[in-house]
């Protein structure tokens, strides 16, 4: 089977299952980045290192890798 997860903000629709049955299971995770902006701005970092993979240089990716990590410690509450 497959599993669709999405943060809450993301707008979504439930359209009848035309075949087969549909499970759903509900659950909430609490993020150790408290605020929406500061999350978006790690999420876009990493998105453009996943995007760019194997095609960007080495020194770059772990430049952007410590430019991320630095900022989850810095809005972290954990």
């Amino acid at each position: 089977g497959d599993a669709i997860v999405y943060p809450s903000t993301t707008m979504h629709e439930v359209v009848p299952v035309r075949s087969g049955i549909r499970l759903v299971s509900i659950t909430f995770i609490e993020s150790m980045v408290p605020d929406q902006q500061a999350r978006q701005l790690l999420y876009d970092l990493n998105e453009v290192s996943a995007l760019e993979g194997n095609n960007m240089a080495f020194e770059n990716r772990m430049r952007l890798e410590l430019v991320r990590s630095n900022l989850l410690r810095m809005w972290s509450t954990a």
